[in-house]
C-alpha cells in the first residue's frame, strides 16, 4: 500500500475529513483532535499495512506509523485541505478531560512542534564541538564562529518558536505571538536591561530578567495573550478590528509579560531546572535514574514523556547540557536489546521480518515500531525493557551521562554525548541492550501465530 492509499484509508477509517479538527504529527507518530471519537474504526486502522499502532492520549488519538509518517501526514493534509475545522458541542461534553491529561495534551501541542529545531541545533553544537576537540576546527576560526551562530540560534530564539507553537495551541495570532516573544529578547530591551536592575514603563517597573532561551514566561504570557485578544473581539466594533485588536493586544499583553508574568515565568523555570540538577547532583541520582530508565516506555505509551520536553529544554538553555536524554537512551537501548531477542526466536517468518527492523530502527534511536508492534504487543518482553532501562538508568544517573542537545538514541544521539562522560553513555548503552536481550530471553514471550 502506497502512502496516499494508506492516508485515503486512514481518512476514511477516522470519519472523513469533516471529522479532523486539527492534525500534527512527530517522528513516529500522526496526532490527529477530531469532532467525534466515535468514528473512529480502531480495528479497521490497526490492520492497515503500515500502522503498527494506535492510541488515545487526552483528546488526540495518535497512529504510530514509523518512517512513513511525514509523506502520510503530508498526503492527509493535502486531502484534508479545505475541511472545516469545528468541534460540536456533543463531542466537547464527551471529551472532557482530567486536569492532568490536558495538561500533558497542552505540553504536547506546544513543545513537540519545536523539538525538531531543537535537535538540529544540538546536533549541530554537538558536531561542532567534537571537530573542536579533535582539533579539526579552530574555535578562533570564522568557521567556527558561523557555525556556532547557526548551533546557538535555535537555543537563542527559542521563545520566538515557542510564541509560535502556544499561539497555534491556544488558539490566538501567531504573529502578534511571535511579535511579544521579538519585545522580548530585542536588543535594545537586552541593553536597557544590562544598564538598570529595573525599567519603568508609565508607572510600571519592569524586574530585569534575561528571556533568551527563556521557556516558561512566553508559554504563560502567550497563554494569558489569548485571553487578552478574546476579551478584545468581543469588545472591538468589527470595522475596527483590523486596526485596533493587534495594537492593543500588543499594548496589553507585553506590559503585563515583562511586569509579571516574565520573572515570574522565569522563576518557576529557573526552580525547575535548578530543582532536577540539585536531584542529579545528590547521591541519589543512581536512584532517580534508575526508576525513570524502568517507567520510561510506560510514559512513552501514556504520552507522558513529552511532558519532560520542558526541563530538558531548560536545563539545556541555562546549564548547557541535559541529563534525561542519557536515561532515555538507556531505555531504548534496552528496547532494541529485547526486541532483537524476539527477532531471534520467534518462529513467525513475517513477525520476524517486523521485528528485526523494529529492532534496528530502535539502537537508531526510533522505538515506536518495536514498542507498539512488539514488545507490548508479546507484553513479557516489556517487562525486560524496563530492567534493562532501569540498570542503564542507574548507570546514567550514578555517572551524570551528559547530553549537548535534545535528539534521540543511542546510535543517532552519539554526537550529543562526546564529552566527558561520553565513555559512560556507552557503557550504560551496551548494558541496557544486553539486559533487554537477555531477560527476553529467559523470561521468554507467547509468539505469534503464523496465521495471525
Amino acid at each position: 500500500m502506497n502512502n496516499k492509499k494508506l492516508a485515503e484509508e486512514i481518512l476514511n477509517l477516522v470519519g472523513g475529513k469533516e471529522n479532523i479538527s486539527n492534525i500534527t504529527h512527530c517522528v513516529t507518530r500522526l496526532r490527529l483532535t477530531l469532532n467525534d471519537n466515535t468514528k473512529i474504526k480502531e480495528d479497521e486502522i490497526k490492520k492497515l499495512k503500515g500502522v503498527l499502532g494506535t492510541q488515545t492520549v487526552g483528546s488526540q488519538y495518535q497512529i504510530i506509523l514509523g518512517g512513513i509518517v511525514i509523506p502520510v501526514f503530508e498526503e492527509i493534509s493535502e486531502l484534508t485541505s479545505g475541511a472545516e475545522k469545528k468541534q460540536s458541542n456533543a463531542v466537547k461534553s464527551e471529551n472532557k478531560e482530567g486536569i492532568v491529561t490536558k495538561f500533558l495534551d497542552t505540553l504536547s501541542g506546544i513543545f513537540v512542534p519545536v523539538i525538531p529545531a531543537i535537535i538540529g541545533a544540538g546536533l549541530l553544537k554537538a558536531i561542532l564541538l567534537g571537530l573542536m576537540f579533535q582539533g579539526l576546527v579552530n574555535p578562533e576560526s570564522e568557521l567556527f564562529s558561523i557555525l556556532n551562530i547557526f548551533s546557538d540560534a535555535g537555543f537563542y530564539f527559542l521563545p520566538i518558536l515557542l510564541a509560535v507553537s502556544a499561539s497555534n495551541k491556544f488558539k490566538t495570532n501567531p504573529y502578534i505571538g511571535a511579535t511579544i516573544a521579538g519585545i522580548l529578547i530585542h536588543p535594545q530591551l537586552i541593553s536597557l536591561m544590562g544598564e538598570s536592575k529595573s525599567l519603568n514603563f508609565l508607572g510600571i517597573p519592569f524586574t530585569s530578567v534575561s528571556y533568551g532561551g527563556s521557556v516558561i514566561p512566553i508559554v504563560l504570557g502567550i497563554l494569558f495573550m489569548s485571553y487578552v485578544e478574546k476579551g478584545l473581539n468581543k469588545v472591538i466594533l468589527k470595522i475596527l478590528k483590523t486596526i485596533l485588536l493587534p495594537l492593543l493586544t500588543l499594548l496589553i499583553t507585553a506590559p503585563v509579560i515583562l511586569a509579571v508574568i516574565g520573572p515570574v515565568g522565569q522563576m518557576v523555570g529557573n526552580a525547575i531546572g535548578n530543582g532536577f540538577i540539585k536531584l542529579y547532583m545528590s547521591p541519589l541520582s543512581w536512584l532517580a535514574g534508575g526508576i525513570f530508565g524502568a517507567l520510561f516506555p510506560y510514559l512513552v505509551m501514556v504520552g507522558m514523556h513529552n511532558g519532560f520536553a520542558p526541563i530538558m529544554i531548560q536545563t539545556l538553555s541555562t546549564y548547557g547540557v541535559d541529563y534525561i536524554m542519557g536515561l532515555n537512551t538507556s531505555s531504548n537501548s534496552a528496547q532494541a536489546g529485547a526486541t532483537f531477542a524476539v527477532f531471534l526466536k520467534t518462529k513467525n517468518i513475517e513477525f520476524k521480518s517486523l521485528s528485526g527492523m523494529a529492532a534496528f530502527n530502535a539502537i537508531l534511536g526510533i522505538t515506536e515500531p518495536a514498542l507498539y508492534g512488539v514488545t507490548s504487543r508479546l507484553k513479557k518482553p516489556l517487562l525486560a525493557v524496563s530492567l534493562g532501562g532501569a540498570v542503564g538508568g542507574m548507570i546514567s544517573g550514578f555517572f551524570r551521562v551528559e547530553a549537548l542537545g535534545m535528539a534521540t538514541g543511542p546510535i543517532i544521539g552519539i554526537p550529543l554525548f562526546i564529552g566527558p562522560t561520553f565513555k559512560y553513555f556507552v557503557l550504560a548503552s551496551i548494558v541496557s541492550f544486553i539486559v533487554g536481550f537477555v531477560a527476553t530471553i529467559v523470561i521468554g514471550f507467547d509468539d505469534i501465530p503464523e496465521n495471525v
